[in-house]
């Protein structure tokens, strides 16, 4: 195989965790807890042993009414239907799209992404290398990347060379953001000194 072939497919995006994860997790939770009231109530049968049950007050309350006899309280179908309630709320929560947290690089060789925040932070990095500029700070987004500088207010192309050299860094994207560049005025503080 050649080293110099091209990438045929890209590779996976990575994306944010899914929300059913942390629901899994509770779930899980109150799972292992009934485990341990099953598992006693198994010991106490097994062993004979004379301490209470558990489980039976609420069995005696499921399987029988006040008279004695087996009924359906109105309470057990509105448990039932909470219970579909959030088997379908979990249900949507596992085959809802995840976010998407990366953004494709631009290659011919290998399938590579960044976050945004990489990205804001390569911009005010090239920004500040710009001969004139003494700060720069970048917000990133999905919609544009908004760039603000601060340095020579009299350098009428300041931004515009900023923008520039800013724009050839971007190029490494596949599918970059526009760019917006401002330039601040900061009001020089007295130190008295």
């Amino acid at each position: 195989m050649s080293t110099d072939a091209a990438v045929t497919s890209r590779g996976q995006e990575p994306k944010g965790e899914p929300i059913v994860r942390w629901w899994a997790l509770l779930l899980s939770l109150a799972l292992l807890a009934l485990a341990a009231v099953f598992g006693r109530e198994a010991w106490r049968v097994s062993t004979h042993a004379t301490v209470d049950s558990w489980t039976q007050p609420f069995i005696d309350v499921m399987s029988a009414d006040a008279q004695g006899s087996a009924a359906i309280a109105p309470w057990m179908l509105w448990g039932g239907a909470a219970g579909i309630v959030v088997g379908l709320l979990v249900l949507y929560a596992a085959l809802r799209p995840r976010r998407h947290t990366h953004v494709e690089l631009a290659s011919d060789t290998v399938s590579g992404w960044t976050r945004q925040v990489d990205i804001a932070r390569r911009c005010s990095a090239t920004a500040r290398k710009v001969p004139g500029v003494s700060a720069a700070r970048t917000t990133a987004g999905k919609k544009g990347i908004h760039l603000i500088i601060n340095g020579d207010i009299e350098d009428e192309n300041l931004a515009t060379r900023v923008r520039e050299v800013v724009n050839e860094e971007l190029a490494s994207l596949a599918h970059p953001a526009p760019l917006s560049v401002t330039v601040e005025r900061i009001e020089e503080v007295d130190t008295n000194v």
